[in-house]
């Protein structure tokens, strides 16, 4: 019988010899040698294995290190001009007491001669005043009258509606305003107070009483004008312009922007007495006031206010190196953490750094012989760079660790940046508030200046001249730098109080 052609099925020996041959090949696959990809994984795995074990290790190690390790202790904040600014006094624990020495610069003048006592105690008596008027002690004290009649005293319309009133004011007011009268006589004010804040007097912890005080004397001008009182109309004049004057002692930007604040009133009554009332002469009045005031008086001024800033925020920064930073731990966690850090750093640094920034704020707006208009532009100009300085710093804590992976010194130098911020932006507001009230007492003043035929005035900070013209109603237009200065600030003020 014929088999179909084709291939045997293997059966017996022949299949048991292809299994071993299979076998052996899978064998001989196996043991080739590993591919480079292979290697480079595996490779990197043992290094990843290594990695994570090191940084565990390493935590740990450092975890109970730190448990047993204080770091050292920083070095102690060098009392000197660089840093301080004041050597002393010095506090039990050596650090600058700078109230008391603020008040042992003032001691020298404190004497019974001073006229600080009683122009306080001036201030005090106008409370019982105001209780008469019917104005409560906690509200702002003014005159309880309408303003239509403090608009005819002012002119001397003794006989207009509700003017008795105002006279009934003045006549219980006597007695303070002779206080104050005889405060302005004595030849020393020393306004500073152990225990008060530092860049506040007691005088401005009165403004209010202060400028009821003057608003007093002003109408009081005013009434002796109309009756023919010019000698004692006079008196009043060189006792408020003193007062006035004495109120920015010590002279920060504050107490200077309320001095001539005052003092611009005042004139502005003087020219109505004088408009209404050839009898009040406007050369003697100028005469009781600084006839010609020297060139350089705002440089004093500005000066005098650069460096009570100066003492303030010296002071403000050593308080946050001593101040408890559990009381922010709520509501200012980041500040909380800038002051936990502050003990464990350098505090040398951050006040060389304080008052090498007065230093160069006080160059700018002072110092060579630029224009002072130009000084003024670069003094604000740096007073607005420390201002963007500060403001990142908010923004930078918004992330999951905030300030926690800075070191000590870095959070100083946040806290110095704050610190500058907040005391540039005052100073920004005051540096344009101050030439604008010192632009309007010039320009009062020229205009007296004008009425009583006196030489041209200069301004008391430009030194540029003051042209004062007689308008054909009877009035005088004053125009010079410095008007013109207050006025690009003040039109800068109202564009951005516009867009608020």
């Amino acid at each position: 019988m014929n088999e179909p052609i084709g291939r045997k099925p293997r059966t017996g020996k022949d299949a048991t010899s292809a299994a071993a041959a299979g076998t052996a090949a899978t064998v001989a696959q196996s043991a080739a040698p590993p591919s480079v990809d292979a290697i480079g994984a595996r490779r990197t795995m043992r290094w990843l294995l290594l990695g994570v074990l090191l940084v565990v290790g390493g935590t740990i190690g450092v975890f109970l290190w730190a448990r047993g390790w204080t770091p050292p202790p920083p070095p102690p904040l060098t009392i000197a001009k660089e840093t301080t600014w004041f050597t002393g006094p010095l506090t039990a624990d050596g650090r600058v007491d700078y109230a008391a020495a603020l008040e042992a610069e003032a001691q020298d003048q404190r004497s019974e001669e001073d006229g600080a006592p009683l122009l306080l105690a001036a201030l005090e008596g106008f409370v019982d005043v105001w209780k008469f008027t019917g104005v409560s002690e906690d509200q702002e004290p003014q005159i309880d009258a309408s303003d239509a009649a403090v608009e005819a005293l002012s002119t001397g319309q003794l006989d207009a509606p509700d003017v008795a009133q105002l006279l009934q004011w003045l006549d219980a007011s006597a007695g303070a305003m002779e206080q104050a009268r005889l405060a302005a006589e004595r030849p020393r004010f020393s306004l500073l107070a152990t225990g008060q804040p530092l860049s506040l007097s007691p005088i401005a912890m009165k403004y209010p009483q202060f400028r009821a005080l003057m608003q007093a004397f002003a109408l009081r001008i005013a009434t002796r004008t109309a009756r023919g009182e010019v000698a004692a109309a006079l008196a009043d004049v060189g006792t408020a312009w003193t007062l006035a004057d004495c109120v920015g002692t010590p002279p920060d930007f504050m107490q200077q922007v309320i001095a001539l604040d005052r003092q611009g009133d005042l004139l502005e009554q003087l020219l109505r007495c004088t408009r209404a009332d050839p009898a009040l002469p406007a050369e003697r009045v100028l005469a009781m006031l600084d006839a010609n005031p020297p060139q350089l008086v705002g440089e004093i001024a500005l000066r005098e206010a650069l460096l009570a800033d100066r003492v303030s925020t010296s002071s403000k920064l050593d308080d946050m190196w001593h101040r408890d930073p559990t009381q922010y731990e709520r509501n200012a966690k980041d500040l909380a953490t800038i002051l936990r850090a502050l003990p464990h750093a350098d505090p040398n640094p951050p006040f060389r750094r304080l008052q090498k920034t007065y230093d160069e704020l006080e160059l700018l707006l002072l110092g060579g012989d630029r224009p002072a208009r130009a000084r003024i532009a670069t003094f604000r100009a740096a007073l607005d760079h420390l201002i963007a300085v500060g403001r990142p710093i908010a923004p930078q804590r918004a992330g999951p660790l905030g300030l926690a992976l800075l070191s000590s010194d870095r959070l100083a130098e946040i806290g110095v940046d704050e610190l500058l911020h907040d005391r540039a932006c005052p100073l920004r507001k005051f540096i344009e508030t101050w030439v604008i009230r010192t632009a309007r007492r010039d320009q009062l003043v020229a205009e007296l200046a004008a009425r009583a035929g006196a030489p041209e005035r200069r301004d008391s900070w430009l030194d540029e001249p003051l042209v004062a013209t007689l308008r054909s109603d009877g009035s005088y237009h004053v125009r010079g730098a410095l008007i013109e200065l207050a006025q690009e600030f003040e039109a800068r003020a109202r564009t951005s109080d516009a867009g608020d």
